[in-house]
């Protein structure tokens, strides 16, 4: 009963979503904006689970009172909200790569090439763009349970994108990616179905996602760690990392590029904590 309530409740806001679509693709971007960030701002006070899980992040990692993270908690919702109307109404936007010579340059030195993002800006749009690039292009992805609003999120993803949902078989596809010389797009900030390892971050110990690294590592392949984030109306920049090569094939090994791939997202974190879009409380050590 429990599961047929919340099943409603989330078709509901599947329907909802496309209503509110509907309505904001009918108004230009200076009036949309506005209402949008509203609207995410009430979301932000309803959502008490996501605020909670969120505060207890910042608290944890910025050392930040509930006083202090008030008003960033209510811009992370506000841009949370920006983001999900950028991905529903994506006509039009414009995507600063300023290093994509860097990776066009790894694209013709290495078959394939893993690239891990995060909950960070609008992490769709790299996808997005590098499929526009006429570059092949895989993306894992968790799929939504409920089928509205799987349906509602899937069909606005980028076309001629090969999208692996995690899963038993998401490894093998991830690997027959890289070896067909595509780029790999992956969420790196979040354990999906393994234990992950210990990192350090801002001081505190965290569990970090290993398998993506782990996977890299058996294909011999570069990750590149990097974030696209909206830099003005409509408007979104891609800042992308020097790869990361794995030396050997060593625990050890995993161990310090798990590190530096948290490091990176480190770099990231305090220059954009207002489109930091972690709903789930990291697993502090």
């Amino acid at each position: 009963m429990r599961d047929s309530f919340f099943d409603f409740l989330e078709t509901f806001g599947a329907w909802m979503f496309e209503l509110l679509t509907w309505i904001f693709g009918k108004m230009p971007r200076r009036v949309r904006y506005p209402m949008i960030s509203f609207l995410g701002a009430v979301f932000g006070l309803l959502a008490w689970n996501m605020r909670r899980a969120l505060e207890e992040n910042l608290e944890v990692l910025f050392e930040m009172d509930r006083t202090e993270m008030r008003p960033t908690t209510q811009a992370i919702f506000r841009n949370f909200a920006l983001t999900l109307g950028d991905f529903f109404l994506p006509e039009g936007l414009v995507v600063h790569v300023p290093a994509r010579n860097k990776l066009e340059t790894l694209r013709k030195e290495h078959p394939g090439v893993l690239l891990l993002t995060f909950h960070m800006g609008h992490w769709e749009l790299g996808a997005r763009t590098m499929r526009q690039w006429g570059w092949p292009v895989t993306a894992v992805y968790q799929p939504y349970r409920n089928k509205k609003f799987k349906q509602s999120i899937e069909s606005r993803r980028a076309a001629g994108v090969n999208f692996v949902p995690v899963g038993g078989n998401a490894a093998n596809g991830v690997r027959a990616a890289l070896r067909r010389g595509d780029v790999v797009a992956m969420l790196g900030d979040h354990p999906f179905g393994e234990d992950g390892a210990e990192v350090n971050l801002f001081g505190h110990k965290i569990i970090w996602p290993k398998g993506p690294v782990v996977l890299a590592m058996k294909e011999k392949c570069p990750i590149v760690v990097a974030v696209v984030v909206r830099t003005g109306v409509g408007e979104y920049t891609a800042h992308i990392e020097e790869p990361i090569f794995a030396q050997s094939r060593t625990k050890d090994e995993v161990q310090r590029l798990v590190q530096e791939v948290a490091d990176k997202f480190g770099k990231f974190l305090p220059q954009y904590s207002s489109q930091w879009y972690r709903f789930r409380p990291f697993e502090f050590v």
